[in-house]
């Protein structure tokens, strides 16, 4: 008898050996998975190009030493040029993402394994280019990850500036220094008065970012002395309250796109007094202290802005849904409950479209 159970616990440990093993590999398999990214779907085919902007005045998040705060800028673009689109991010880079999720990393997408529509270093078509929109990624979020959505704005005429914030996301410049996220950059949001210091000062600075980017696009681009002017703030999550921030805040602003980030900085007080869309998922029944008061402030902030402001709750989406995660094989996500089941290729067409209509109606594009 006793030998019989031992043998039946044994068949049973081989068993769930087995079916581990076949769960890692599959999962392996599928997170090699090679991606291309939607088609853009303007009439122009889209150049990107990079370089970094030294801020003296401010210092490098995690700097020992006093150093210039290091603004890596990514601007995409409609192009005239062909050629292979390039990667979606550097090596480097993308081996810092997937060490961030060890030792989980087969529950996360490989970012090696994804191909974009962009032509690196392709030579800017400037008299195709219209409006110019200014964009900033969610906390612990790279640029890259919001590709599909960039791309295709870039495709109908816009110049968008990517701003990299420092110490947000591992990050490499032109020269090849590569910068790793700043870990105290973070707080819990559970503890919500550091939290909201915390949000309150990272917005105040990206703002300050986007400001600088922006105007220094324009010279690095050869746009300084030519139409167009102005710029449309986008961004998701935290880089929300800092495109509204910085709207707020820069005459040359026409408007402001908050996709899915909670209000933080001034503007929660000032009001815009511009153009908003407000682009919120679906905020399901739980709703904490923190929740509750970006609530009241969203309800103030559209209120101030004129001539129209909007907020528009996606039902079925989930807050990554707005980014190219929605797309890739990402189970960590989904179960942290940031994923939703809607399909990627419907929630990016969503995303692309509502950002097109605002940019179209209080800008130009084609």
């Amino acid at each position: 008898m006793k030998r019989r159970s031992l043998r039946t616990l044994a068949i049973a440990i081989a068993a769930a050996f087995v079916v581990v093993i076949v769960a890692m590999g599959t999962a392996a398999l599928l997170r090699s998975r090679p991606v291309r990214l939607p088609q853009p779907t303007g009439p122009y085919l889209v150049g990107r190009t990079e370089w970094r902007l030294d801020d003296s005045n401010r210092n490098e998040p995690g700097a020992v030493n006093r150093a210039s705060r290091a603004i890596v800028i990514h601007a995409t673009y409609p192009t005239l040029d062909k050629g292979e689109p390039g990667p979606y991010m550097s090596g480097a880079v993308a081996r810092l993402r997937i060490q961030e999720h060890a030792p989980a990393q087969l529950l996360f997408s490989d970012p090696i394994v994804v191909r974009t529509n962009s032509l690196d270093g392709a030579t800017p078509a400037r008299a195709e280019i219209t409006s110019i929109v200014v964009f900033l990624p969610g906390a612990g979020q790279n640029v890259a990850e919001y590709t599909g959505l960039i791309e295709d704005l870039a495709s109908h005429g816009a110049l968008v500036v990517a701003v990299a914030p420092p110490g947000n996301a591992p990050e490499m410049d032109p020269s090849g220094r590569v910068s790793p996220a700043v870990a105290a950059v973070y707080s819990a949001p559970e503890q919500e008065a550091p939290f909201r210091a915390w949000a309150d000062a990272q917005t105040s600075d990206w703002a300050l970012d986007a400001g600088l980017a922006y105007q220094n696009a324009l010279a690095e681009l050869g746009l300084d002395r030519s139409p167009p002017r102005g710029f449309i703030a986008v961004g998701h999550s935290l880089g929300g309250a800092a495109a509204m921030e910085v709207c707020a805040k820069v005459a040359e602003c026409f408007g402001a796109i908050d996709i899915d980030g909670w209000p933080f900085g001034d503007v929660t007080t000032t009001g815009l007094h511009k153009p908003l869309l407000v682009m919120e998922s679906d905020p399901g029944q739980d709703c904490n202290s923190l929740c509750e008061r970006a609530n009241r402030e969203w309800t103030f902030i559209v209120s101030t802005a004129s001539p129209n402001g909007v907020h528009k709750i996606f039902r079925d989406f989930r807050h990554f849904d707005f980014t190219d995660h929605s797309l890739f094989y990402d189970p960590a996500l989904h179960w942290a409950g940031v994923l939703g089941s809607t399909p990627g290729s419907v929630t990016l067409t969503t995303t692309r479209a509502s950002v097109k209509d605002f940019v179209r109606r209080w800008s130009s594009l084609n």
